[in-house]
């Protein structure tokens, strides 16, 4: 009875430590995700020629969103935004080296992967372009729940004269290549420096609990 006594203590005393490292702190429950989710397998097509795939989101905390070169005023806002945090992050350059971004056209038949490398080296160097075909990127967003819809051009308007609506969401994927978190619109620089350094933070506490026994 004694040791059945110590064996159940200890069942609770894991499962207890286990949920503690498990729930996120009340100031970024809004941002992360309950269990990161991991990623399956994908190939996208970068600048150069170079393909962009799964092996390129480990190491590094990945800011991905999906969006569209000829967008008026969210992609541009969010990706302004989005370097704005980097650059804010840059203050600690352990943290600014574990950063990277990653625009993904949903607009393959206007964004080819050289113009993509010009747009968005306009707004920070961590941040890469890439895009695919119809099947491989709508294959990819739907890992992320990232919807998109491209619609007809308007009447009198050229047949490249359309729009793209799409998710307005920064999706954050962590070094182990899963889905970790999220930054709904509207994108404050700020917060999201101070949000993703918890996030990090939380994330480091959790591996390192995950499997103690009180």
């Amino acid at each position: 009875m004694l040791a059945l006594g110590s064996v159940a203590a200890a069942v609770i005393g894991w499962q207890a430590s286990r949920q503690t490292a498990l729930r996120a702190p009340a100031e970024i429950e809004d941002f992360v995700y309950w269990q990161p989710e991991d990623l399956a397998a994908f190939s996208l097509a970068g600048a150069g020629g170079r393909p962009i795939a799964i092996a390129d989101l480990k190491g590094k905390w990945s800011f991905v969103f999906f969006g569209y070169t000829h967008c008026p005023d969210i992609c541009p806002t969010t990706m302004s935004a989005l370097a704005q945090a980097f650059r804010l992050l840059e203050t600690d350059p352990g943290v600014a080296a574990e950063l990277q971004g990653i625009f993904v056209s949903v607009d393959p038949a206007r964004d080819s992967p050289e113009s993509l490398k010009d747009y968005v080296a306009f707004f920070d160097p961590r941040i890469v372009g890439v895009t695919g075909g119809a099947e491989q990127l709508g294959a990819f967003a739907r890992q992320f729940g990232a919807l998109y819809t491209i619609h007809a051009p308007r009447a009198g308007k050229a047949a490249d004269d359309y729009l793209v609506t799409h998710n307005s969401t920064i999706f954050l994927v962590d070094p182990r290549a899963r889905l970790h978190g999220r930054f709904p619109a509207p994108h404050e620089p700020r917060e999201i420096a101070e949000a993703f350094l918890r996030i990090r933070d939380f994330d480091s506490d959790r591996s390192s609990r995950r499997w103690s026994i009180l």
